[in-house]
């Protein structure tokens, strides 16, 4: 949750996640993710086992404004 939390506080990035604050932020929401249904996933995309990425897989089927 560091890296996500260093990455969500920069300027740029925050603007639009809306997760700044202290790591307990970030990992809050990485946890709930983690152990909710399945609807929304967090990644870390790597280039050359660097990350230089995050983002979540959003299943809208699952979501009940889809049925």
């Amino acid at each position: 949750a560091a890296l996500v939390s260093r990455w969500m506080n920069d300027p740029a990035v925050a603007a639009y996640w809306e997760l700044t604050g202290p790591q307990s932020v970030t990992a809050e929401h990485l946890r709930a993710q983690l152990t909710g249904d399945g609807r929304s996933v967090p990644c870390v995309g790597t280039l050359d086992g660097s990350p230089m990425s995050y983002w979540e897989i959003y299943r809208a089927d699952l979501d009940p404004l889809a049925r």
